[in-house]
């Protein structure tokens, strides 16, 4: 099975990503068979602010701000999609 939590940044300090950290290394303890991914919309820092393991894929769509609502939501289905 594959598994993705979405995000709008991983590499933030806050609670929604303290709780993606937690979730997907509980869901990890022991489990050889299934795939995490962690979709962000952006990632402002290199590496994200809360450990994740090795084993834990993380992607960004690199929204960025110059571009119109409607531009950021065409960019975001199509990432969701692929």
């Amino acid at each position: 099975m594959k598994i993705c939590f979405f995000t709008g940044d991983i590499t933030r300090s806050g609670g929604t990503e303290r709780v993606v950290s937690t979730l997907t290394e509980g869901l990890l303890y022991g489990n050889t068979k299934d795939q995490f991914y962690i979709l962000s919309l952006e990632m402002k820092e290199s590496t994200p602010f809360f450990y994740f393991d090795k084993k834990i894929i993380l992607a960004h769509l690199d929204v960025s701000e110059e571009l119109s609502p409607v531009e950021k939501l065409f960019k975001v289905v199509r990432g969701l999609r692929k």
